[in-house]
């Protein structure tokens, strides 16, 4: 394969160079398919496929050996809580890392509260990532001491050309406004995206509004068991929500990338999005934790940019990207596709080098190999091929040219 050098990586020279070694459904940019060709000497008369690499936008890594059961969001996050106490964050990050990998993805953000775990599992399997060191707290008089403490931390580790670091405030709900401004103004002077989750559940958006409700009474429960509720509501009390809260406090960036958003009126997304807003979605956790999962054709028809993550292990039943694209209704194959590779490369600003395989673009692809060998290839849509973890499965994935995975099962 032919390549040419650029800051230590290896960039694709030209794509038809690239794929010739492979029985390949051929991409000019990774969207446009346009014909199959066979080498049986280099495949043994099997088919595969050759894809951009896939980028995973939301996961924790360190939760991968939690089998928590399918539950509601906040009595999820009291058994999370208990169960951390067991998990070996340089284990746990490592399984999940290579889990990721093993379904194609080439690029993943991660959240955690171990930045040192989860830096040497992405860097151990070739990974390419955005860390995002989670921060918590809601008394603003300890904003100085968190935000420092957090940018010490970061500051530990050395960032690369694979592997940037940020910060992750939680959530709106346990993070002050200080603390949010700190965080944001530190995103913009450094070119950084800051990360959160935000209206994951009915309960979290409604509970210091409707505290007696049906609604709100898990969360209510979860806060008292941290005996911290009245510090919430204090906190809390004046908003309509986690995205009025990002409203009313003038914390609307376009380095801001927010998860989940399963409770978010359109209206505030609207608004959201003339500041040029990033949103994520995590359909299947949803599901698992009990949610409903947003309007994907919504989003879409809105012309919102989003893309799709998996989210963890403890809340979801694994980390590949395309059975999370394939759980969204009313959107093409080629859609899905486009929203796991070329879009969610384009919202996080790395377009310029993932995303697709376009000359001067890192190599950074995965081969699929189709299990199914009676497919009419010229009447089928190729998308729905590429989409189909029933169909094709991951072969090989390589990072910057170099091999990082190789399923041996199959050989």
């Amino acid at each position: 394969m032919t390549y040419r050098h650029h800051t230590h990586k290896l960039i694709v020279k030209n794509a038809n160079e690239l794929l010739k070694n492979y029985e390949l459904c051929l991409s000019k940019n990774s969207c446009q398919i346009e014909s199959y060709k066979k080498n049986p000497e280099v495949n043994n008369g099997k088919n595969t496929i050759l894809v951009a690499g896939f980028l995973n936008l939301h996961a924790h890594l360190a939760f991968s050996k939690l089998q928590l059961k399918p539950q509601n969001l906040f009595p999820w996050l009291k058994d999370l809580m208990i169960n951390s106490k067991k998990i070996d964050h340089m284990v746990d990050s490592k399984l999940g890392a290579q889990k990721a990998l093993a379904s194609g993805s080439t690029f993943i953000i991660d959240n955690t509260s171990s930045l040192e775990a989860s830096y040497q599992a992405i860097q151990s399997t070739g990974l390419k990532a955005i860390i995002g060191l989670e921060i918590f707290g809601s008394d603003p008089q300890k904003t100085d001491e968190i935000f420092t403490k957090a940018i010490h931390e970061l500051d530990k580790f050395e960032e690369t050309d694979d592997i940037q670091l940020t910060l992750s405030p939680h959530a709106c709900y346990d993070v002050s406004v200080s603390l949010w401004k700190k965080a944001l103004a530190w995103g913009k002077k450094n070119n950084k995206l800051i990360l959160t989750h935000l209206a994951e559940s009915q309960a979290e958006e409604k509970w210091f509004k409707e505290k007696d409700s049906e609604a709100s009474k898990e969360a209510v429960e979860f806060w008292s068991w941290l005996n911290t509720l009245e510090t919430k509501l204090e906190h809390w009390q004046s908003y309509d929500g986690s995205c009025d809260f990002l409203i009313k406090n003038d914390l609307v960036s376009a380095n801001l990338l927010l998860t989940h958003l399963c409770y978010a009126p359109l209206e505030h997304m609207q608004e959201l999005k003339k500041s040029k807003v990033k949103f994520v979605s995590c359909p299947r956790s949803n599901k698992f934790l009990g949610n409903q999962v947003p309007e994907h054709q919504i989003w879409n028809n809105e012309n919102f940019d989003f893309g799709l993550g998996t989210d963890s292990l403890a809340s979801n039943y694994d980390l590949d990207m395309r059975k999370e694209a394939h759980t969204i209704k009313n959107l093409s194959a080629r859609t899905k596709y486009q929203l796991i590779t070329e879009k969610a490369a384009k919202l996080i600003n790395k377009n310029h080098e993932l995303g697709s395989l376009d000359e001067g673009k890192s190599a950074d692809f995965v081969v699929l190999e189709l299990r199914k060998m009676d497919l009419d290839l010229d009447s089928c849509d190729p998308f729905k091929i590429i989409m189909d973890t029933d169909i094709c499965s991951v072969k090989e994935v390589y990072i910057n040219g170099r091999i990082c995975y190789q399923d041996e099962t199959r050989n």
